[in-house]
């Protein structure tokens, strides 16, 4: 989508229409960007990195181009967001200030993984999905709107959307975690694989751990490992026989009365 197009929605949303009224618009959409990549990182870029010799830190500049650092590839080590101070094999990112644990060696780089602040769209023929401008994916631009409309829903005082107040909802939820944020954080972590449903395990009557999370028939070994229903089931009986003091319930599994 064009910023030109998603002005022309933002007017016809909350009738800003008046031709002074278009530079509100166009800042809002451009914050709305920034927030957009920042709470959901839907667009990241690798950066190399020249680091300082003999420093366990990074600073940038204020309102710098990283907004957020998700991971860093060292030599051969990945390092991972962590909390200050950090522990060796990660990092800790403090506003514009990245911490390491380890001082950097001599012609030492980095490759970071991170969501960049853009600049600001200078056309309205400008792709909001152009990595220069962000980069935020044409499926979660309609995010960038609801953004947008709740900041400037005021300036029109639209009653209807309670002057704003329920696109932030839409936009957040009533709590700060939902909305529609939260739906692109979920198709994020999805595509990355990040995310796995709940399991909910017991015991069945053959005496095998059941799991939702298997691989279709249901079955999971002794020691957590999906797998399909086979002589560990038999081994499992035999433990459980020798050794009674692992459950309590043993002579109901054995005799298969255990639910």
């Amino acid at each position: 989508m064009t910023r030109g197009d998603m002005k022309t929605n933002i007017r016809y949303a909350i009738g800003l229409r008046e031709p002074e009224e278009q530079p509100y618009i166009e800042q809002a959409i451009h914050q709305g960007i920034i927030d957009v990549l920042r709470r959901t990182s839907c667009f990241v870029q690798c950066i190399v990195a020249d680091v300082p010799d003999d420093k366990n830190r990074i600073e940038f500049a204020a309102a710098g181009p990283s907004m957020k650092v998700l991971h860093i590839l060292r030599g051969n080590t990945v390092l991972d967001r962590t909390i200050f101070p950090p522990l060796p094999g990660c990092f800790a990112q403090i506003g514009q200030i990245l911490f390491f644990a380890d001082a950097f060696a001599a012609g030492e780089q980095l490759q970071m993984y991170s969501v960049q602040r853009p600049p600001v769209m200078t056309d309205d023929t400008d792709l909001l999905e152009d990595e220069q401008w962000g980069g935020v994916p044409e499926e979660f631009q309609d995010a960038v709107e609801l953004y947008a409309c709740a900041k400037l829903a005021s300036r029109s005082d639209d009653q209807t959307s309670q002057m704003g107040a329920q696109y932030w909802i839409m936009y957040v939820g009533q709590d700060g975690q939902g909305g529609r944020i939260s739906e692109i954080k979920r198709q994020i972590n999805r595509m990355s694989g990040m995310t796995l449903g709940p399991a909910r395990v017991r015991v069945t009557r053959g005496g095998m751990p059941w799991s939702s999370n298997s691989n279709g028939n249901g079955q999971v070994n002794a020691v957590g490992l999906i797998g399909p229903q086979n002589n560990m089931e038999t081994e499992l009986m035999n433990l459980l026989r020798s050794r009674p003091d692992l459950h309590p319930q043993v002579n109901d599994i054995i005799n298969g009365e255990a639910a």
